[in-house]
């Protein structure tokens, strides 16, 4: 892959992540991790994705503050930083290859999760995530660190579980920025910052800026269905690529 090549698709990826987080309140991981590990590989991406998405998510939070509830976020909070601690030491045991197939795997399976296949999951959750309450929380905080430490991707553990409980959808866009800011900032706490050319730098901050401004103008006049549609198809075609490129360096 070419250097002009490999910084395009680090900058395609930010900044349609930044865009679709500000809109439908995630996808930022989901649409730039895939791009980030094929333009820089599994390790760095998934460090540059978990920077990126933090300074996203406090951008987003500084609008949707007043919303946030709290009693939940600190809960999901206590689960992810177990799961982080577990999701590190897997990203570094498992040979890279491995990891971008892993990681394609994912995040399949989490777009199959917060698209069309999360209605059967979630009608299928709610009793038992409203039954345990706080325990649902923990868990889904769980899965979630341990997604976003190995492979970038906490979003749609937490997304399922505000399904199950039917989270009013203001405050949960509201919390999910709060939760990412400190989930981003253990998993970069345990794993260490990604060592980026400032040319990569430069180009990730201006995509990332140009993504978020899009999405405040995109957010009133874009149905978040279609987002949603939109950030799953282009995550899908990411991380396809993520796989058969893993593939590619096994054989």
């Amino acid at each position: 892959m070419t250097p002009e090549l490999s910084l395009g698709l680090a900058a395609l990826g930010t900044f349609f992540g930044a865009a679709m987080q500000r809109v439908t309140g995630l996808g930022f991981a989901l649409v730039s991790v895939p791009f980030l590990m094929l333009s820089l590989g599994p390790r760095e991406g998934v460090l540059l994705a978990n920077l990126l998405g933090l300074c996203t998510c406090i951008v987003v939070a500084v609008t949707t503050w007043s919303n946030i509830c709290w009693r939940r976020t600190l809960t999901l909070i206590l689960g992810a930083a177990v799961g982080i601690q577990l999701g590190a030491w897997t990203s570094l045991v498992i040979p890279a290859p491995y990891l971008m197939i892993a990681t394609s795997a994912m995040v399949l399976v989490s777009l199959s999760l917060v698209s069309g296949a999360s209605t059967r999951v979630t009608n299928a959750l709610e009793v038992s995530a409203t039954g345990w309450q706080w325990k649902s929380r923990v868990l889904a905080g769980t899965i979630s660190g341990f997604m976003n430490a190995a492979a970038g991707v906490g979003g749609p553990a937490v997304v399922v579980f505000g399904k199950a409980v039917k989270w009013p959808q203001t405050s949960f866009v509201a919390s999910l920025q709060a939760y990412f800011i400190v989930l981003n900032a253990m998993a970069l706490a345990t794993k260490g910052m990604p060592t980026l050319h400032w040319i990569t730098v430069v180009t990730v901050v201006g995509s990332l800026a140009a993504g978020v401004g899009a999405g405040f103008l995109l957010h009133r006049r874009i149905p978040q269905a279609i987002a949603l549609r939109f950030t799953v198809w282009v995550a899908a075609l990411g991380s396809l690529a993520v796989g058969i490129r893993g593939l590619l360096l096994i054989v």
